[in-house]
């Protein structure tokens, strides 16, 4: 968690100052809020979310089976018989001896076929466990995307409020009533945004909330720079969804060599005893006696006059194959576009902060001057807005999550 406040600490969306930086709390009639850092929200996202929850049960029952794909497969029997009994005898006297006889059965696997199989079941652990990590990020962006614009409200809010207390105060020496009740409009509004986004935080977390979130920060995120060639070099060796396609090849890859493994021919072999104790039949007595011995059956193997499994599992890995270079063509394409709307955003930000700036350098005193100064903070708050949505998406375009963790 302290990696997590550091990291979140270095873009801007929590920090010490933020808290110091804080202005008019939100009031809406009627909800209530609870202050929420987006550490803590996505800590929260990470524990109770539905999705994520499913693909470690999945994980679980994965790891769980490894062993049991991975051992033996040899189906041992021991069978008991007693007899034989008769209805009804073919001559008298006519004595049945009654033997008891005990065996053991069991197969013993074609070569190869348990290291096959167990390769195949640690494959699909892989598999399973990289699935969490791809629903894990989704989950997370979408989470902090709606922090932001929860955020984004909320500063648009305040902004809106301080406008309407600087006519309060205009209110004694000029008529403010009809830019207030403008103003008191678009504050109603925007609190209907708040709730609108508020309840979409609660989505990830997939559970009921008897306050809703409110987050904490100011979306000041420093501009940065990023080198093209590194952050298409970094997503093809880091992307979940590249890792999870690797994964999913290198499972068709082993299936294919389970399927060719189980071509092989398994024995089935089995070992009896049979006892039959001492007996008199017509006047002859018959001492006790032992018996023993084996047996190896082979079954004819006429399935592997057909190649119809193996040209299945080798054109389920080629399509793998294809699909991952398909997806490693569409990570080149997002992360360029992604650059690019970063690029634009970053200097449109740093645009609006100049023009911001320019126009508060000193105190707006007018009606006028608060209405210009309140819409050049929601400028820079949508510019803001803009670039932290952008940052995000370049880095979890370029497979950067170390960024969030």
């Amino acid at each position: 968690m302290k990696k997590i406040n550091v990291l979140l600490v270095a873009v801007g969306l929590i920090s010490p100052v933020v808290f110091a930086q804080e202005v008019t709390p939100v009031s809406i009639p009627g909800v209530q809020f609870k202050a929420l850092s987006l550490s803590d929200y996505i800590s929260q996202v990470r524990a109770s979310s539905s999705a994520i929850q499913v693909r470690k049960l999945s994980a679980e029952s994965a790891i769980s089976m490894e062993p049991l794909l991975s051992s033996a497969q040899i189906g041992p029997s021991i069978s008991y018989s007693k007899g034989a009994y008769y209805g009804k005898t073919p001559y008298t006297p006519f004595v049945s001896p009654k033997s008891d006889t005990y065996s053991l059965s069991g197969t013993l696997e074609g070569f190869g076929k348990r290291e096959a199989r167990g390769s195949l079941a640690k494959a699909e652990t892989s598999l399973a466990k990289v699935d969490v990590e791809v629903v894990s990020r989704a989950v997370e962006l979408e989470a902090v995307f709606a922090y932001i614009d929860t955020l984004r409200s909320k500063l648009q809010w305040q902004a809106v409020n301080k406008e309407i207390n600087r006519l309060l105060t205009l209110e004694k020496t000029a008529d403010a009533s009809s830019p207030l009740a403008e103003q008191r409009l678009t504050l109603e509004n925007i609190s209907n945004d708040i709730k609108f986004f508020a309840y979409g935080m609660t989505l990830p977390l997939g559970i009921e909330v008897s306050q809703l979130p409110e987050p904490i920060g100011n979306l000041v995120v420093a501009p940065q720079e990023f080198l093209l060639k590194e952050l298409l070099s970094k997503a093809l060796s880091s992307r979940s969804d590249i890792l999870a396609l690797e994964a999913q090849l290198n499972l068709a890859h082993k299936n294919l060599e389970v399927t060719k493994k189980s071509r092989n021919i398994d024995l089935s072999l089995s070992v009896w005893y049979s006892y039959t104790p001492a007996y008199v039949s017509d006047g002859t007595n018959y001492n006790k006696t032992t018996a023993y011995g084996y047996s190896v059956s082979m079954p004819l193997p006429t399935q592997n006059l057909y190649d119809g499994p193996v040209i299945s599992a080798s054109n389920s890995r080629t399509t793998a194959e294809i699909e991952l270079r398909n997806l490693k063509h569409k990570a080149t394409v997002e992360i360029q576009q992604a650059f690019l709307q970063y690029s634009a955003a970053k200097r449109k930000l740093q645009e609006t902060e100049m023009t911001h700036n320019k126009k508060m350098a000193k105190a707006p005193a007018t009606m006028e001057a608060i209405a210009e100064s309140r819409e050049s903070e929601i400028g820079l708050i949508d510019a803001r807005t803009n670039h932290v949505k952008a940052l995000y998406a370049l880095r979890w375009a370029s497979g950067g999550y170390e960024f969030f963790q």
